[in-house]
């Protein structure tokens, strides 16, 4: 039978990463692992992606296929040609003493993605479970106001977590049922797989490599046999004081749990949206303010007050202030998330002029103009 392109089992480019690959890989072996996919064809589709991602996970190997396609049995390796070791298409075969070529062995993967035990782990007694797994980091969104942020605070997301399944405890079977002897592998916990020509041994895609599988209509009712559920948990946040827009503040141990195995949970990603200010504006640790003082105190100078992230405080006004200075309060800003000193608050002089006047205070402001322009003067003949 004509071999699919690898590309296309995994549905990348020929451009794609490593990482584009892994991710790939990890998305569609959820999707059509045995334990979770009870489709006709899961296990078919499974052992294609697995396949597909052994190939191009090789540098070497995805070089030669880029190269030489699937009729590259017996074709040059990095060498010049077949080494010592190789199989078919230039492969290690399962026989050879020096392992997969770049250290790359599929048992690996697959363990470290559904936490089963190779057969070299089987024999020596390490069981299910001897690579841990992790479960996935979660991310969520949060609003918070502008001197929640300034100040810290604590706040409480609601997240969606895979975690175990309060019903069976995270074993996935009812009460009362234990595993029976899988029957694909035979409790040996490894299978064969057909690669390129040659058989290889890796761990077993329906028990996992535990060599037991939970029988027929054994399955919990809740998480159908997975031993996880996705449930609805309030998790509280602490929003250090300091933090700026779009910051993540990251919950240890609050994401989903590894849906195989009982490694640790993933972590909480915390993405933060600071509402502005309706008076302040910000830059760094830096606060800025502007505020509106009278002509006259700009230009005989005075206090004022003003706000500031820590209430209201006296300002002194210098004699012949203008428009658009600008007055730094040292300490007076946001602190600093590493170390223990603040920024500054500058304030920024807006002289307002008035639009209307009385006559006296016309006419006050008319013999002033008459002793400094001589126009003025003129007009009062």
């Amino acid at each position: 039978m004509k071999k699919e392109d690898p590309y296309k089992i995994l549905g990348i480019s020929k451009s794609a990463s490593q990482n584009d690959i892994k991710k790939a890989y990890y998305a569609l072996a959820k999707k059509y692992h045995p334990d979770t996919n009870k489709e006709k064809n899961a296990r078919e589709k499974f052992t294609q992606v697995q396949e597909a991602y052994e190939m191009l996970s090789d540098e070497q190997k995805r070089a030669q296929f880029d190269q030489y396609g699937y009729g590259f049995e017996g074709g040059p390796s990095t060498a010049g040609g077949p080494g010592p070791g190789f199989g078919p298409g230039g492969f290690y075969s399962q026989t050879s003493s020096q392992g997969f070529p770049g250290g790359f062995d599929p048992n690996d993967i697959f363990n470290q993605f559904f936490g089963g035990a190779s057969h070299y782990q089987q024999a020596a007694g390490m069981g299910e479970g001897f690579r841990t797994m992790t479960g996935e980091n979660l991310q969520t969104p949060l609003t918070i106001t502008f001197m929640e942020a300034v100040k810290g605070t604590k706040k409480t997301v609601h997240i969606q977590q895979v975690t175990n399944c309060s019903s069976c405890k995270g074993n996935g079977m009812k009460q009362g049922i234990k595993k029976e002897t899988c029957k694909v592998c035979h409790g040996s916990g490894v299978q064969t797989v057909q690669m390129g020509g040659f058989n290889m041994q890796t761990t077993c895609s329906v028990c996992g490599g535990a060599g037991a599988a939970i029988p027929l209509g054994g399955e919990c009712s809740t998480c159908q046999g997975i031993g996880k559920i996705r449930e609805r948990k309030a998790v509280q946040v602490e929003i250090p004081p300091g933090v700026d827009n779009k910051a993540r503040i990251r919950v240890v141990g609050q994401g989903d749990a590894p849906l195989k195995g009982n490694g640790p949970h993933g972590d909480l990603f915390v993405s933060l949206n600071i509402q502005p200010s309706k008076i302040f504006s910000r830059q760094d640790q830096d606060i800025f303010l502007n505020t509106k003082i009278p002509f006259y105190k700009a230009i005989l100078g005075g206090k004022i007050r003003i706000p500031t992230i820590d209430g209201d405080v006296e300002l002194k006004i210098p004699k012949g202030s203008q428009a658009d200075d600008k007055i730094a309060l040292r300490g007076r800003g946001i602190q600093h998330m590493r170390g223990t000193g603040r920024g500054d608050q500058v304030v920024t002089l807006k002289v307002e002029l008035p639009r209307i006047l009385r006559d006296d205070q016309r006419t006050l402001i008319e013999k002033y103009a008459q002793l400094v322009d001589p126009e003025y003067r003129d007009r009062s003949k």
